[in-house]
């Protein structure tokens, strides 16, 4: 342990004196830009028991939705460190407002309908950490990067809860990726414009749990219908589901 503190406070050090020898440069900006892609996934489904029998005493038809419109807009504060040589490093903390409502409709025989509906907000930030490689060729500085990435969901809210209960919902979630992307720089007087694509892949995403209702049935004292009836209910802690593909498109303006 003391070692490694020793070595990264010689790496430190280093990379201060290249600084003050002129060899390291930092820039500091803003990157904002527009998904191109949906960052969660829709769904829809419905599921139907056997016709009611004496035996089973139950029968219904279920029909969930999860559905949710992507906020095109990224913005947050981006990083450079960059070398003559053209090997540097890019860390940015990119926001994004995300929102989706789910509903469900549960029918039964000899039993009023039930609705439930949900509409929930977050915030979501996105940290990649790129090692990049810059040169200039016919004139036009291009650069390319690639490196880990985090993408982490928090501060979880519904807005809109009608009919059945749900679950609790989690406070966080995190999923961690790979980013790699690419694109021009652009010098004008003392900043730096820099229009790039870039490309992101969740290990986890697609195994996020899409929110299903669940019918929970309820004793016929409190409802007496000849059938059992059913009441819904979501499962407890949900996660947002992202997409595991994710595309975006970036102008950094950095000093």
């Amino acid at each position: 342990m003391r070692l490694d503190h020793f070595t990264r406070i010689g790496v430190l050090a280093c990379i201060l004196s290249m600084a003050a020898a002129g060899q390291v440069s930092f820039h500091a900006g803003v990157e904002a830009g527009v998904p191109i892609t949906d960052t969660l996934i829709s769904s829809s489904e419905s599921l139907t028991s056997p016709p009611y029998s004496p035996a089973t005493n139950q029968s219904y038809s279920l029909f969930n939705r999860f559905h949710s419109e992507t906020k095109r807009l990224l913005i947050g504060p981006t990083l450079r460190v960059e070398t003559p040589s053209g090997i540097g490093f890019e860390l940015d903390a990119l926001y994004q407002r995300i929102d989706s409502d789910f509903s469900a409709v549960l029918l039964q025989p000899m039993a009023p309908a039930q609705q439930a509906f949900q509409q929930t907000t977050a915030n979501r930030w996105q940290v990649p950490v790129l090692g990049q490689y810059s040169r200039k060729l016919s004139g036009v500085r291009w650069f390319a990067g690639a490196g880990p990435s985090l993408s982490h969901i928090s501060q979880v809210r519904p807005q809109i809860m009608i009919s059945s209960p749900f679950g609790p919902l989690p406070s966080s979630a995190t999923w961690g990726g790979v980013t790699a992307g690419g694109g021009v720089d652009l010098r004008v007087f003392d900043l730096h414009l820099r229009p790039e694509f870039r490309y992101s892949h969740w290990f986890a995403g697609s195994s996020a749990v899409t929110p299903t209702a669940i019918p929970v049935f309820l004793t016929s004292v409190a409802f007496p219908f000849p059938a059992t009836p059913a009441g819904l209910a979501v499962p407890i802690g949900f996660s947002f589901p992202i997409h595991q593909e994710e595309a975006s498109f970036l102008l950094g303006v950095t000093f």
